[in-house]
């Protein structure tokens, strides 16, 4: 199975749903954050991108940060969720407990001791691939997840297409690397805050996955209150 770590946005304002925080709403009695998370809850770091409060929903080991500015947008939050989850899947080995050296009592100099024999630490390297999921999905499944991972192959990136053939950038799955690389060459042109996913990704080589007929579309997020209980019905 591929290692991946996951990237959650989660920094809508939720103005057409009164500007209640979108991530914390529930869709068939779990906040749709909840429901994001439980869907990579096998992956090897999840990092959330948005405001501290949503530290209070999410289960252990899932870390919350906010991008700055606050509400730069989607490409600035996954700069900042992307560095989280490399610093959290770094190495931290035990320091090694030196030697004493034979030095001599009174004036004289401390002795050589030798260096210790420190381990290496039990941390991971970063993972190839970064799941980006936006924070409003209540339809998304594991099962979705894999068949995303699977449609990969040797593309940069792999993501969901709606009905009408939009590819959804925020449900998605990508090369790390790939990522990397142009948040640098954007970053070398300008601010990242209000940079758009299309213009990120757009160099990059990215397949369309279509979702069969008759099965929830894992890419359903919800804006609106009429979104909200179409997800109900959805689920039920």
């Amino acid at each position: 199975m591929t290692r991946f770590g996951v990237v959650v946005l989660a920094g809508g304002a939720g103005r057409r749903l009164g500007g209640a925080a979108k991530p914390t709403l529930a869709v068939g009695g779990t906040p749709m954050l909840a429901r994001v998370l439980a869907a990579v809850d096998d992956a090897d770091g999840r990092v959330v991108v948005g405001p501290g409060s949503l530290g209070l929903i999410v289960p252990p080991g899932v870390r919350v940060i906010q991008e700055e500015p606050a509400g730069g947008g989607p490409v600035a939050a996954l700069a900042a969720g992307l560095a989280e989850l490399a610093a959290g899947t770094a190495g931290t080995g035990t320091a090694g407990t030196g030697m004493t050296g034979p030095g001599t009592a009174g004036p004289g100099t401390a002795g050589p001791g030798t260096a210790g024999p420190g381990t290496a630490g039990p941390g991971t390297a970063e993972p190839d691939v970064v799941v980006v999921l936006a924070a409003d999905l209540p339809l998304l499944t594991q099962e979705a997840v894999e068949a995303l991972l699977l449609a990969l192959g040797d593309h940069d990136g792999a993501v969901f297409v709606d009905d009408g053939g939009r590819r959804q950038w925020l449900c998605g799955v990508w090369r790390s690397a790939a990522l990397s690389e142009r948040l640098a060459a954007l970053a070398a042109s300008g601010p990242l805050g209000g940079r758009a996913m299309r213009e990120l990704v757009a160099p990059l080589r990215v397949v369309g996955v279509p979702v069969g007929g008759g099965r929830r579309p894992p890419w359903y997020d919800c804006d609106t209150p009429a979104d909200l209980a179409d997800a109900e019905r959805r689920l039920t």
